[in-house]
């Protein structure tokens, strides 16, 4: 039988982990570990959670620093703590972290077209 959590904990888990990020930064990185981009995250990042879940605030644009099919992201807090990872999509796509595009290349902009956390059930 698997652990399910109320929404309130839920709620408390993801305002607490997506407060750590405000002011942070995610990461894009390659299949090769290459880093393509850094986004800075706002202050706050996101309202708080319901239902255990939160969207992120408007996280404007970074430019690449290097050229590459986007494939996952760190997020890390302003100290550069890792605080959790995962992959990447554009919009349609089933990634963790939606961007406009994932074929970047150097000088680019590109843009977080949606980021949404989730706290376990």
């Amino acid at each position: 039988m698997a652990l399910t959590h109320t929404t309130a904990v839920r709620n408390a888990h993801v305002d607490t982990v997506l407060s750590s990020l405000n002011g942070g930064k995610i990461k894009i990185y390659d299949n090769a570990n290459v880093l393509l981009a850094t986004f800075t995250l706002p202050n706050p990042l996101a309202p708080a959670a319901a239902s255990g879940s939160a969207t992120a605030n408007s996280i404007g644009p970074a430019t690449a620093v290097a050229s590459g099919t986007a494939v996952r992201f760190e997020a890390t807090t302003s100290g550069d703590l890792l605080k959790f990872g995962g992959t990447v999509s554009i919009a349609d796509g089933d990634g963790d972290l939606a961007l406009n595009t994932t074929t970047i290349l150097l000088n680019q902009q590109i843009s977080i077209d949606s980021f949404v956390y989730t706290a376990f059930p």
